[in-house]
């Protein structure tokens, strides 16, 4: 009987395929990669007609992108709820950032009317920012209740497309993440056709209403990557989608109580959300007709993308980064930088040598010696920070002290410096673990006159929550290395919960700001307090576990992988390695502001970044000469940024 019931249905599908009734996805109609989640080759069909879209303009053309053949990040491709077109449907996974990109190509610049398909199975309206060419059209639109995860309206726009290739995204504005997103619609105005991009010069084909019986699986390749051999953060694989391109803060919502947080760490990309199983009503529910122009939401949702180069003047009181020139050069990794209290020289460390330089102001550049039981870790440990002690004046106060990596783990020493020659090594703080990855290592005095200390987690995440443990940690300690009064813990340690903390600095009110190298998906700007926690392993980037402090901003790892900050009048400015750029948040009180994008591309990968003592400028330091910008020797500088006004 069994036998019977399957003939009978493989006859049935047979047929259907025969008169195109239904079209099912096979694994050559997908590209080979590493995951489901990205079909590289965007594919598109002719809409197989307007009489059901009284929006379209009768007569022309019009296409439809399926979501799953679009390019997703931090999202999955799914088939296990009815109704969708295509081979399946776009999750965004509950995740803040994810989002959905189709490519089009247009004939001609013109008005376009839109269609997206979407379900949202919840109860909550799902916040998104829906955009063109990298422009908002509509920074805060609001994908409401369907009814059911089987039951699909579509969310009409109108938006203009320029010329050649156009990108269309919906970008998730808060932890709800995005609806789920079946396809894309669209119609252009008067005698304008458009293709996908690329053209797979497709048969129009009917639109399916019932389910792919088959799904294919893509093998995830990932896993064959050795784990003995983990990527650098300056060096990340490159994820197999296109990273997001704009900075959001962090949603201050009520997480929703249908998406409550996994007590499991998260691995690289975040859970899928699995809504309720459901049947759903017969009838097809109303058309949903929002406003083109949504109104505000409350503040779930993120800022706009970072801009290139901001539009207007600038908030806060750091100027924009202007001209640039060479203040030293022949230098080979210059990891960190110090000023001494007059501002008459600062000390730069180099990371592979171990060697301690001191530059005056004008550039002289004179080495003044090594720091003894440094050791390489054939990655990115080695002589890191560097911080001058505060009162400083080279006879009654002539301490100096760096983080540097030595045979037993990482560790914090003091050094005597005369002004000439270093001289007289002491260990202070010792115990912090060690790897070729993740020692974090910048150092500096804090307005309290008390030593912090950056550790990364030594490549053991669990180090990071482990309040025993000196590794994933902001540090705070006197000057003979001892657990500085009122710490939380009673210890040396400041705030748990970091992955590699790089970049230190107060704010003109006292508030310790931090960047943080994410794993592969988001980098971070943290405001540190006293006890809080900041969720590695847990979070990478903005989360809703209980008890985790979100940070103020994150990054995409390709447009980031931050180094060293200094806080001008207000004003972050971040060195960025991976992403070559340096950037500038301007702070407000407690929050942070539009990052904006300065000297992509022009001087490399950037990793120290101090205050010129009395002056409106920075030093930045070049680090094109590690294992990743593969320059020669001696190829890197310190650069002089002057800041406007």
């Amino acid at each position: 009987m069994r036998d019977t019931r399957l003939s009978v249905v493989i006859g049935l599908v047979a047929a259907l395929l025969a008169t195109g009734a239904i079209a099912l996805a096979t694994v050559a109609d997908r590209p080979p990669t590493s995951s489901a989640a990205r079909l590289a080759d965007a594919q598109s069909s002719p809409l197989p007609g307007t009489a059901d879209r009284p929006w379209a303009v009768p007569g022309n053309k019009g296409l439809r992108f399926e979501a799953e053949a679009a390019t997703v990040r931090r999202g999955v491709a799914e088939s296990d709820h009815k109704g969708f077109s295509g081979a399946g449907f776009v999750n965004g996974r509950n995740a803040t950032g994810s989002y959905v990109e189709w490519t089009v190509e247009s004939p001609a610049a013109g008005k376009a009317k839109i269609g997206i398909r979407y379900a949202n199975g919840s109860r909550k309206t799902r916040t998104s920012k829906i955009s063109v060419n990298g422009v908002a059209v509509a920074k805060k639109y609001r994908f409401r209740p369907t009814g059911g995860w089987s039951r699909w309206r579509i969310a009409k726009l109108k938006v203009a497309l320029v010329a050649g290739t156009n990108t269309i995204r919906v970008t998730a504005a808060s932890k709800r993440g995005n609806p789920n997103l079946d396809y894309l619609d669209i119609v252009l105005p008067d005698g304008v056709t458009t293709t996908a991009s690329p053209v797979p010069s497709p048969t129009p084909t009917l639109i399916p209403t019932v389910i792919p019986t088959v799904i294919p699986t893509v093998t995830d390749t990932s896993s064959a990557i050795p784990s003995s051999i983990p990527p650098t953060d300056e060096e990340s694989l490159t994820p197999t989608v296109t990273p997001p391109t704009e900075s959001i803060a962090p949603p201050t919502e009520t997480p929703p109580t249908e998406t409550p947080p996994t007590e499991t760490p998260p691995s690289e990309t975040p859970p899928s959300e699995t809504p309720p199983a459901e049947t759903p009503p017969a009838e097809t529910p109303p058309a949903e007709t929002p406003s083109e122009t949504p109104s505000e939401t409350p503040s779930d949702a993120p800022s706009e993308s970072p801009s290139e180069t901001p539009s207007e003047s600038p908030s806060g009181g750091g100027g924009l980064p202007g001209t640039v020139t060479t203040v030293s050069d022949g230098l080979t990794v210059p990891w960190d930088v110090s000023w001494a209290p007059d501002g008459s020289f600062a000390l730069v460390t180099e990371r592979d040598s171990f060697k301690v330089f001191k530059v005056t102001t004008d550039g002289v550049k004179t080495e003044v010696g090594t720091v003894p039981e440094t050791t390489t870790t054939g990655g990115e440990g080695g002589l890191m920070g560097v911080a001058i002690s505060p009162t400083w004046d080279g006879t009654t106060d002539t301490d100096v002290f760096f983080m540097h990596t030595a045979a037993d783990g990482n560790r914090i020493a003091k050094m005597s410096f005369d002004g000439t020659t270093l001289s007289r090594y002491q260990a202070i703080l010792t115990g912090i673990a060690k790897n070729t990855f993740h020692n974090g290592g910048r150092i500096r005095f804090g307005p309290d006159g008390l030593l912090y200390a950056g550790t990364g987690d030594a490549q053991n995440p669990a180090s990071a929550q482990d309040q025993n443990s000196l590794n994933g940690k902001i540090l705070r300690v006197t000057k003979d290395g001892r657990p500085a009064p009122g710490n939380p813990f009673g210890t040396a340690v400041y705030s748990v919960g970091h992955r590699n903390p790089q970049g230190l600095a107060w704010d003109s009110a006292g508030r310790l700001w931090e960047s943080e190298l994410g794993q592969d998906t988001w980098d971070e700007l943290n405001l540190v307090e006293a006890g809080k926690n900041y969720g590695w392993p847990a979070c990478e980037g903005v989360c809703a576990a209980t008890g985790m402090e979100n940070p103020k901003r994150v990054w995409a790892t390709a447009d980031a992988s931050p180094s060293g900050i200094a806080i001008v009048n207000d004003v972050v400015y971040m060195a960025a390695l991976r992403g070559e750029r340096l950037w500038r948040i301007p702070l407000s009180g407690t929050e942070a502001g539009e990052p904006t994008s300065h000297l992509q591309g022009t001087n490399g990968r950037l990793r120290a970044v101090v205050q010129v003592p009395n002056t409106n400028a920075l030093w930045v330091t070049t680090s094109n000469a590690d294992n990743t910008g593969r320059r020669p020797a001696g190829s890197d500088h310190i650069l002089r940024v002057d800041l406007g006004t």
